[in-house]
């Protein structure tokens, strides 16, 4: 989901959609954290938010079993380490 940064008094700010925001739990005066990843991602989460299980995809899931599938005689001898 897209948005477009706009100009907030002296500063810069992004809407965050009605959807985003309910699936995060954000509201008018909620305190947010930004972290920038490697890649630029601009990483965006509440401040005392905890992992949440159900975040990992069943896409991610499938990705993981088919590496362990492919590495695990390494994984294995790493173990073993």
């Amino acid at each position: 989901m897209a948005s477009t940064m706009m100009q907030v008094g002296n500063s810069i700010g992004v809407v965050i959609p009605a959807e985003i925001r309910k699936r995060a739990k954000l509201s008018k005066g909620s305190k947010i954290n930004f972290e920038v990843a490697p890649d630029g991602r601009v990483i965006l989460s509440r401040v005392g938010a905890k992992y949440n299980k159900s975040s990992i995809t069943p896409e991610f899931l499938e990705i993981v079993k088919r590496v362990n599938q492919r590495y695990a005689k390494a994984f294995k001898e790493l173990a073993g380490k």
